[in-house]
C-alpha cells in the first residue's frame, strides 16, 4: 500500500482494511470536493480497492473551463518561436466580440496564456509546432514566425485575433490559461 498526503496531493489506493490518518482523510476529502467542483471525477474498481481519479485538466469553482477570449499584446520568450500572451474575455453579441463586463483578463505577466502549437518551439530557426521550418533552405530570407495577431513586419497587433480559451491545473496545481492557433509568417520579401 502507497499512501502520501499534504494539503492539496493523495495519491495511492485505499484498500479494505486501511487506516488512515486524519491528513489523509483531509486530503482525499480536498480532491474529491475539488473533483466535484469541476464536474469530473473518474472512480474504478479492481478486487477490493477503489480508486479516485482526479484528471489534471479541470477548471476552478464556477469557472468555465473553455471560453472565448480576444489575444490583445504578445511578449516574447524565445525570439520568433514563443511568446507570452495578453488577453480578454469576450462574448459574441450581434454576431460580434464584445469584452465581457467583469470577465477574466490576463496580461503579459500576469495570468498571461500561452499557444500550445508554440509550446515546444526551441530556437528561432527550428521546425515549429505549427510544421514549418524557418531554417529550411526553402524559406524566404526576410520572413519570420510572428506571434498571434502580430501583424506585418513588425509584430505589433494590428487586430485582435479570438480565440477558444482553455484553463488547465498545471503540476504546481496553478491555474493556466492555453489556446491552439497555428503562427502566421511573415516578411519582407528580398528582391
Amino acid at each position: 500500500m502507497s499512501l502520501t498526503s499534504s494539503n492539496r496531493h493523495f495519491s495511492g489506493h485505499i484498500i479494505k482494511g486501511t487506516v488512515l490518518t486524519a491528513d489523509q482523510i483531509n486530503a482525499i476529502a480536498a480532491r474529491i470536493v475539488a473533483s466535484i467542483s469541476s464536474n469530473s471525477i473518474h472512480v474504478s474498481h479492481i478486487g477490493t480497492a477503489i480508486t479516485i481519479d482526479v484528471p489534471r485538466v479541470r477548471a476552478g469553482v464556477g469557472a468555465a473551463r473553455t471560453f472565448l477570449a480576444k489575444i490583445t499584446g504578445n511578449s516574447a520568450i524565445t525570439a520568433n518561436s514563443r511568446w507570452k500572451y495578453a488577453w480578454s474575455e469576450v462574448i459574441i453579441d450581434s454576431d460580434a466580440d464584445a469584452v465581457l463586463t467583469g470577465g477574466r483578463t490576463g496580461t503579459t505577466s500576469t495570468d498571461y496564456a500561452l499557444n500550445l502549437v508554440e509550446i515546444n518551439n526551441g530556437a528561432a530557426g527550428v521546425l515549429g509546432g505549427d510544421g514549418v521550418n524557418a531554417a529550411g533552405a526553402d524559406y524566404p530570407a526576410g520572413f519570420k514566425r510572428r506571434p498571434i495577431g502580430g501583424g506585418g513586419t513588425t509584430d505589433t497587433h494590428t487586430n485582435d485575433v479570438l480565440v477558444v480559451m482553455h484553463v488547465v491545473i498545471d503540476d504546481d496545481d496553478d491555474k493556466r490559461f492555453v489556446f491552439s492557433q497555428p503562427n502566421a509568417h511573415d516578411g519582407t520579401c528580398d528582391a
